[in-house]
Parts: structure tokens; sequence; C-alpha cells
């Protein structure tokens, strides 16, 4: 066959007409000539046809006689045969997880929803479901699975009762107040794109910076700056790509003397925002050991004026301010005067620093905490993200910044992001946007408030109060409604007069008086006093212009 020559990967496809382009430098040639088909993958056996063009094909071959199920750099089975936007669609629920090689919608809520006539799938690994309108976790509706249509997600996640509000997804009754507040992650996000201050952004999670990573415990000679500025660290000693370092997410590992130099020059960091950890628990090591060994996450080799060497288990030197998990250390907390980054290095951390002598425009290296060739300052650690800086943050862009880390890394539990004294795993809703908060009676839907906690509704679902209308129901599936709906002391009060026939329990003890001082009704069906000091039936007083009780006894002259 004249038509061609050449098949690099020998699957009987060519990679070329005659001495011709690839389809890769031309895609304009023909596809087929002289009944051969060109192809698309050149240099792999496993795929040759690629109709739309995407890179990912649309069949595999038999390679040594097993049918291929991924091209060599992990590109899997084209799900979009006609669709050059998306090919990946793991669940294969018909909604594809990414766009091209982009991100997923879990790693960058920034990504269009729809493209090319698809909708992003929000649960790329859950074929029940791929819609999600307020990003809560729980999904807006179910898809049919094998005949029927699921009642939950694979890790239990029912349907969402309040799909366009982030606070809540579960009400078990059917009442429009949830059972349950959700995390409170509706924390402004931190307009990475465009950031002209953002001068170095180094991602484990991204590390070729085009959704695509390394495989696991592959040399990684090349780390991709995310920033505008293509500050990427390569060259040195290449670290470790380590696919579940990191709470079962990835992370770049520097054991042993690895350290990869920032590309571009000298630059200008004011603050530094990074997640790692320390491959031993106590104190950090260099080869597994510690006496004179520092490390660093981010290091210069500007000596006198290096920004952050670690020693012991915290700062070598006296940082500027610097937060640890959100919260301030100021700027006088180091090893030397009992401050530590924690109990047990080997626990993944969050830390903001502001840099020592912030205008030295300085040479960068990640890795190591002081220079490229004394691997005393190359520690054993390792780095999740790290986002760098040539301005000092507002307290808001930092919390913003930390928050985004705190979620991604699962640091929820430990990080405080806004350092309000509460960890962002306990940051809950506590009401929806409609101003309705959770749901006391969650397996009763006749009524869900209960503003004091005494176990009695305030009102029949968003009905009126008692105090507001006494002509509403008393009791609705086995529920009494609070006539004291603000005070826990008491909730019945027969003749309405404004004291209780009885007391409840407060704290432990049987409560005495209302918090306004009203106490027990001696007359629980008398509207007309509720006072008789002396217990002889006699009122001490009347209400509301009475001048006697319904029996006919009239003031006590001797209360």
């Amino acid at each position: 066959n004249n038509a061609a020559w050449k098949d690099s990967d020998d699957d009987g496809y060519p990679d070329q007409w005659g001495d011709g382009p690839t389809f890769a430098q031309d895609a304009s040639i023909p596809v087929s000539d002289n009944g051969l088909t060109i192809d698309k993958f050149p240099l792999d056996s496993a795929a040759y046809l690629d109709d739309d063009n995407d890179g990912s094909p649309d069949a595999f071959l038999n390679v040594n006689g097993t049918l291929a199920t991924a091209l060599a750099n992990g590109i899997t089975l084209d799900q979009f045969l006609a669709n050059t936007v998306a090919w990946k669609d793991t669940d294969l629920d018909g909604y594809p997880d990414q766009w091209g090689n982009g991100p997923t919608f879990a790693n960058d809520n920034t990504i269009p929803l729809t493209q090319g006539g698809l909708e992003i799938d929000k649960f790329p690994n859950d074929n029940a479901a791929y819609v999600d309108s307020d990003d809560d976790g729980s999904p807006d509706a179910f898809l049919l699975v094998n005949g029927a249509i699921p009642t939950q997600l694979a890790n239990g996640i029912t349907i969402d009762k309040f799909p366009l509000d982030p606070a809540a997804y579960l009400d078990s009754d059917d009442d429009g107040s949830p059972d349950s507040f959700l995390i409170n992650s509706n924390v402004s996000e931190f307009n990475f794109s465009g950031e002209e201050s953002l001068v170095l952004w180094l991602d484990a999670a991204d590390p070729n910076g085009d959704g695509t990573v390394p495989a696991d415990g592959a040399d990684l000679t090349t780390w991709k700056d995310k920033s505008s500025h293509g500050r990427d660290a390569t060259g040195g000693t290449a670290p470790i790509f380590r696919k579940t370092g990191m709470n079962g997410k990835p992370s770049i590992e520097f054991y042993g003397p690895k350290y990869l130099p920032v590309s571009g020059g000298n630059f200008q960091v004011h603050e530094v925002i990074f997640v790692f950890n320390s491959k031993t628990e106590r104190v950090f090591t260099v080869n597994g050991h510690s006496t004179n060994k520092y490390a660093g996450v981010m290091g210069s080799d500007s000596n006198g004026t290096r920004p952050f060497v670690f020693y012991g288990n915290s700062f070598h030197g006296t940082p500027n301010n610097w937060y640890l998990n959100g919260i301030s250390q100021g700027n006088n907390a180091n090893y030397w005067t009992g401050h530590s980054f924690g109990s047990d290095l080997r626990e993944y951390v969050l830390i903001s620093v502001e840099t020592d002598n912030p205008s030295a425009s300085r040479p960068y290296f990640i890795g190591s905490g002081q220079t490229t060739n004394n691997t005393d300052f190359m520690g054993d650690i390792n780095i999740a993200e790290l986002i760098a800086f040539d301005r000092v943050l507002t307290d808001e862009e930092r919390r913003e910044v930390q928050s985004y880390l705190s979620k991604k890394w699962g640091l929820e539990a430990s990080v405080d992001s806004d350092g309000d004294g509460v960890v962002d795993a306990n940051e809950l809703y506590t009401e929806l946007s409609d101003g309705t908060t959770i749901d006391k009676f969650p397996t009763n839907n006749a009524a869900w408030k209960d503003s004091d906690d005494d176990g009695y509704p305030d009102q029949w679902g968003n009905g009126a109060t008692f105090a507001e209308d006494n002509t509403i129901p008393l009791s609705v599936q086995g529920l009494l409604i609070d006539k004291f709906p603000s005070d826990n002391a008491a909730y019945e009060d027969s003749d309405n007069d404004g004291s209780p026939d009885a007391f409840l329990e407060v704290d432990g003890a049987l409560a005495t008086e209302l918090v306004n001082g009203v106490t027990i009704d001696k007359f629980p069906l008398d509207p007309a006093a509720y006072l008789d000091s002396d217990n002889d039936g006699y009122a001490d007083a009347f209400l509301n212009g009475a001048t006697a009780l319904a029996n006919g006894n009239g003031l006590d002259a001797f209360p």
C-alpha cells in the first residue's frame, strides 16, 4: 500500500500519509486513504480512532492478547463520541465528570455547568444522580438505575428537600423545617483568577496544571505553577508524587535531599499559605535525623533573611504574623519560645505566614528551608498545596483562602478559617434563607418550632402562636401547644390568664416561676385570678377588672 509506510506503535494503523504530517500536526489531512485509517494515537498501540478529536479513543484495541482499557497517559474510553467538550463519565450515567481534561466541579466550582448540550455531573462517581443546584452534596433528583429510582447515594445521602438552599437537605416529616443543618461552607471564594498579587500556586491535586496527575510513586520533575506567572518548580532533585498521601488526597513527598527550584528568577513574597506535614511525629528530620537539621516548605538562599525555616516542631526564627490552622499566633511564636505546630507533626496543618524582610526579591526553593547545596535544610515533609502573594492579605481574604484549603484537603475538623474559636466542621448554618430554623419535631409534620426547647411547639406549621390567635387547636397529632413559647418553665395555661397551670423541670429542678416572675395559677380554670398565697381559696388579687371568682368568692381580706 503506497499510501503509508510508518506505524510507530505497530497497531496496524499508519502515523501519516507518506512523509506528510501526523493528524496531531495537521487535522486537515484525510482520515482514510487507500483502505487505511489514520492513527490518532500514533505512539500508543491501545487505540487509533477518535472521531471527535478530543484525545479520548472511541474504542480500544487488543494489546498482547488483552483488550486495552486506557491509553498510556491514563485516558479511558470516550463516553461522548460525537462531542468534543467531554469524554469522561466514570459512573456511566450520561453526564460528564469534567470538560476535556479539566478539573471536576468538586475541584473547581467555577467551571461551566453546561457545554455542548451536556451538563456536568456533580456526583461523578455515583450513577444515582448528577444535579445539585445548591452544591450541598445532596442531589436535587435521582436517576433511573437498573430499572428503579434509587432513594439515596452510595454514601447514604438522600434527596435534597431544600434544593436551592445549601443550609440543609433533610426534612423527614416534609413540614418545611430541616431536621438538621449542614456545615456553613458558604464562604466567599477568593478570586484566584486574574489576581496579580498571586505570585506562585502549587497544587498537589493538579501538579501538571492541566487536570492530569502522574502515576503514583513517579518522580515529579516539574511542579506546574497555576498562577499567571509561570513560575514552575523544576530541576533540583525530583520529589515523589503520592496519589493518596494527604488524607486520601494527593501530596508531593520531599523525603531526603529533595527540592525543586522555582523558575522565572527572583521575586517577592509577602505572605504564603500552605498545607503540609512531617514524616516524623515530634520533630522535623532530614533523612531521619533531627540534631542541627532543618526543614522548609519554601525557602531561599538569602541566608540571614531566609523567610521560613522549621526547627524542632515549629519555626526556627521569629516569623512575622503567622496563623496555625486559622488561629493567629502573633509574631513571637517559635520553637525557642515553646510554640509548636502540634503534638504530632504527621498530622497535616494549614499555615499562613508573613515574610521577614518582604521587600527582598529572592530565589525560592520548594522542599528546602534555605539552600540548594546544604542538605541539612531539606526536611522529610509532604506538601499538599502552597499559595504565595506579593502583598499581605486582608483578614477576609486570608479567611477565604484558608477556608478553600480547609475544605479541599479535608481539614475542617482542625482548621478554624475565620479564627472565631469554632472549627470549620462545627460552623453550621442556623437557619434557612427564609429564616426557618431547625425542626424540633422532625417526625411530626404538625409542628417544627419550639423556641424555648421545652418539647411543646410554638405554633402549628407556619401558623400563628396562641397569643396571636387563641382559636387555634390546643393539640394536634399528639402535641400540645405552648402557651409560653419563650419560657421553658411552662407550657399550659387552661384559663389563658398568663399564669401556668403547672411548672416543668428546668436544669434538673422544678421551676417555681416564669422569667417575668409570675407564679403558678392557684385558680387554673378561672381567668379572674391566679394568686392565693395562703391557699384558702380566696384570691390575693383579681385580674383584668374582675371582682369575684367564678364560684362567687371575693377578694381575700387576709391574704
